[in-house]
């Protein structure tokens, strides 16, 4: 599966990159004036703000977060602005400033802010040797009838072929799918279409 990016996101993600970690240059000055703290903490409070929107975006479209490993990139990625500024300036804004991203983070990992992280999930547990009414179980359990998202759409459209649309009427996500294909009603193999 091919991926293009398109060269003003790789722009934008470099200018959120560069804001995220401004409060390095402001560690780094020589200055230790009350000024100077106070630009500091401005600084840190936008990078903040900042990281955490990237991180939602990302979350939201992507859910990336269900991997621990992101949630711990995005944490990182916020404690050496905040470390940074804590030591040089002993800043106790900086220390609420990591105690709100950490409690982004975990909330993130856990809970489940848009469709695309049930789906990943469901996707995962999809396995070959699986029965059609096994897989209708784990969409069911990722899923459930009453739950926050709706149901992926299921369209039968070979006789040894399902697909599950996320979420056709959503324009974030309305061409992502699962195409899972079935020999003898048993899974063979499974495609993840991404949006």
């Amino acid at each position: 599966m091919q991926t293009s990016i398109r060269t003003n996101v790789i722009a934008e993600l470099s200018v959120a990159g560069l804001l995220i970690l401004l409060p390095l240059l402001f560690a780094a000055l020589p200055l230790k004036t009350k000024f100077a703290g106070r630009t500091a903490a401005i600084t840190l409070g936008v990078s903040v703000a900042l990281l955490i929107l990237t991180a939602f975006l990302f979350d939201m479209l992507l859910g990336l977060s269900a991997h621990w490993l992101f949630s711990l990139g995005v944490w990182v990625l916020g404690l050496i602005p905040c470390l940074a500024i804590r030591l040089r300036h002993q800043s106790r804004f900086a220390v609420a400033a990591l105690s709100v991203i950490t409690v982004f983070v975990v909330l993130q990992h856990i809970l489940d802010l848009s469709p695309v992280k049930p789906y990943k999930r469901f996707f995962a547990t999809i396995q070959a040797g699986m029965t059609e009414a096994e897989v209708m179980r784990k969409l069911d359990r990722q899923f459930p009838a009453e739950g926050a998202f709706p149901v992926p759409v299921r369209h039968d459209f070979r006789t040894n072929e399902i697909r599950f649309a996320l979420d056709p009427k959503e324009s974030a996500w309305n061409a992502e799918a699962i195409v899972i294909h079935l020999d003898n009603g048993r899974v063979v193999s499974k495609e993840y279409w991404r949006d």
